[in-house]
């Protein structure tokens, strides 16, 4: 029987779909559950004929696509839950009759042309608990699958990366080193994110992106995401700098040279509240400021606005001077907050890391894949911080329903994370970007 090489966090083998105990979270609101041609075609033909139609009739095309999706209900929910939050579809007809967002949701599998990588979506809510609740540091693992279990009756979503070949044997290393400087608990999550930009800014020097205009659909290095993927992109690797590229990986997974480096740097990079301020404050208009929002957005938009007193003048505009002042007034009660959580943050930050594939998720300097990377988790940090100061009793299971309802909003909102990467465009400088967002 054939096998399939497999690198995953070793909680991906723990976890078990159960639908009683999440109730059947990804089968309610308001989430779309497409429907992909092979499976419409199986319920097509199902027997009797009352059966085929009686799902048929809650299917609708997805326009301009092979695909189909289910019409929810009135609630939003999908038509086929039942009273006890289990699929009808499965079990009146078997698993193999799920579609492939069904079968794999949360999983995510990457091809890497020899190998492949699986990992688990943080919307799930059982996901969720499980990853960022654990104490002990993230742990992972190369693993053997068997045919069964990789092609899971061939409903399998995989998205193909197009990391050049000759790059593979370099990837799990590379992940690893990133791994370990986000799991350097001597240090604060700041100075982590500072080690991890110097690792970023390494690499970069190392490794060339190679891009093909000819046709490029999206900036991002690979299919599945919000994007799609530019096809021609490519990272190559010079021969001569393999041997400085392993040097740097062992150096970044020594914890005594991560020490050393950020006492070394942190003096170096000097917060600026103003631009960390200007920088949180157009995202959010950015992301919110002519845009719908639902009830989780506006809730954390206005624990913001309350947290930091924000309010406009006579010319509508927000005077910054103010607003870093008051920022700064809460430090002693943000550090707090991060210090009670930061197991909480540290599992968000490997995990995102992990599942996305930085620094390659987008095709373009390994910098700016770390500053859109680094601005993602201090924009959560700003919102969860806000809730937290605004609500009595402030929980991890309220960081980790916020978190969750974030890693929807990053993961399948395409508008929300092309909003994060366009803005960051505009931050060319790593050392004045780290200033205005790391505070070590």
């Amino acid at each position: 029987m054939a096998t399939y090489k497999y690198y995953q966090p070793e909680y991906v083998k723990n976890f078990q779909c159960d639908g009683q105990k999440c109730s059947a979270f990804c089968c309610k609101n308001n989430w779309r559950i497409v429907i992909d041609k092979k499976t419409y075609k199986k319920y097509s033909h199902l027997k009797p004929k009352s059966a085929a139609k009686e799902i048929m009739r809650n299917l609708k095309k997805i326009d301009n696509s092979e695909d189909y999706q289910i019409k929810l209900d009135e609630n939003f929910n999908c038509p086929f839950l039942t009273e006890d939050n289990l699929c009808y579809i499965q079990k009146n007809h078997g698993e193999e009759f799920l579609s492939k967002t069904c079968a794999t949701y949360p999983r995510r599998t990457l091809y890497f042309e020899d190998f492949y990588e699986r990992s688990l979506s943080l919307t799930c809510p059982l996901v969720a608990e499980m990853v960022l609740l654990e104490n002990e540091p993230l742990k992972f693992e190369n693993i053997e699958v068997d045919e069964k279990t990789h092609s899971n009756f061939g409903l399998i979503n995989i998205y193909r990366s197009e990391l050049s070949e000759g790059f593979f044997d370099y990837l799990i290393s590379i992940q690893k080193a990133e791994i370990a400087i986000l799991q350097e608990r001597t240090l604060t999550i700041d100075q982590r994110l500072l080690m991890l930009g110097l690792y970023y800014d390494k690499l970069d020097e190392l490794i060339n992106i190679h891009r093909n205009y000819e046709w490029e659909k999206s900036n991002s290095i690979y299919n599945g995401t919000e994007f799609g993927r530019d096809k021609y992109a490519q990272n190559v690797l010079s021969k001569e700098r393999t041997d400085e590229l392993e040097k740097a990986i062992a150096i970044y997974t020594n914890s005594e040279f991560l020490q050393t480096q950020a006492a070394q740097f942190s003096p170096v990079i000097k917060f600026n509240v103003e631009n960390y301020i200007k920088i949180m404050l157009g995202l959010l208009e950015e992301l919110y400021g002519n845009t719908f929002q639902l009830n989780e957005d506006r809730k954390l938009l206005e624990a913001v606005i309350s947290t930091l007193k924000l309010q406009a003048d006579s010319n509508a505009q927000v005077k910054i001077g103010e607003v870093a002042e008051n920022y700064t007034a809460l430090k002693a009660e943000r550090e707090k907050f991060l210090q009670r959580f930061s197991t909480v943050f540290e599992n968000y930050l490997v995990h995102e890391i992990f599942f996305n594939v930085y620094p390659f998720r987008f095709v373009n300097s390994m910098n700016y894949n770390f500053e859109i990377f680094a601005v993602i988790y201090k924009m959560l940090e700003l919102l969860t911080f806000s809730s937290f100061m605004q609500k009595e009793n402030y929980s991890e299971q309220d960081l980790i329903l916020e978190i969750r309802f974030y890693a929807n909003r990053i993961d399948h909102n395409p508008n929300y994370l092309k909003k994060i990467s366009d803005f960051i465009q505009g931050q060319k400088d790593v050392v004045e970007f780290m200033q205005s967002t790391l505070q070590l």
